[in-house]
């Protein structure tokens, strides 16, 4: 907010309807609510969200989630040119790790094996406390040797197993991707670990009040260096 042209109380009203659009909200709409030019108003949205980037949860513990998703547009006509659909696929991949019933941690990945598996969790996860469930995917064979791991077979249709499933962290995925293809369209990939950051400190204060959420928001806020 240094020396911004922006009136203090316009970057209030951004932060409060930023942190209350469970989906995010366009830079067009932002715009207009605020009487900002479009651009201004994209900025101003990329600056709150740029304070979230690298914040840091408690480490996960009980029950943790692996999963990967991909982020961008449908292909057009697929079956001409052989596009292949989730792995394989030239869209943006994004990780995850999320304790069932608490906080996900979620960022892009420039590629995905099993070294960037296991320092994701060795950075987040509290190994001692923890039992870790994914899907098949052969990165997370080598899971077991770090903590208890189970999974499930998405390929033969195996989808839960008692508890061992992923549905939890599937379901932060479908919010990731509803704020993608409802409101901002397209993410470069020099600015989705962004709109991935915005998401995820939505998902971890959800049982928060709007007071508190707005109160964790402006802090973020307040931290991005000039």
């Amino acid at each position: 907010m240094h020396n911004s042209k922006v009136p203090l109380f316009k970057w209030f009203l951004a932060i409060s309807m930023l942190s209350e659009a469970k989906k995010s909200i366009s830079s067009r709409q932002l715009a207009r609510h605020l009487d900002l030019p479009v651009k201004t108003a994209y900025a101003l949205a990329q600056r709150v969200r740029k304070g979230l980037v690298g914040t840091r949860s408690p480490l996960l513990k009980g029950i943790i989630e692996l999963d990967e998703t991909y982020i961008g547009g449908k292909p057009r006509h697929p079956h001409m040119f052989g596009v292949k659909r989730g792995r394989g696929t030239k869209k943006t991949m994004i990780v995850g790790a999320m304790e069932r019933g608490g906080n996900v941690i979620a960022k892009m990945a420039k590629q995905y094996r099993g070294k960037n598996v296991r320092d994701m969790i060795l950075e987040n996860v509290d190994l001692s406390k923890s039992k870790i469930y994914s899907d098949e995917y052969s990165i997370y064979n080598r899971v077991g040797k770090l903590a208890p791991h189970a999974s499930v077979n998405h390929g033969r249709k195996e989808y839960v197993r008692g508890d061992v499933h992923v549905n939890s962290m599937e379901g932060f995925w479908a919010t990731v991707k509803r704020a993608w293809f409802g409101q901002h369209h397209h993410y470069s990939k020099l600015y989705t670990p962004l709109y991935i950051a915005e998401s995820a400190f939505k998902y971890n204060n959800r049982h928060n009040d709007q007071t508190k959420i707005f109160t964790n928001l402006m802090d973020a806020t307040l931290c991005i260096s000039s």
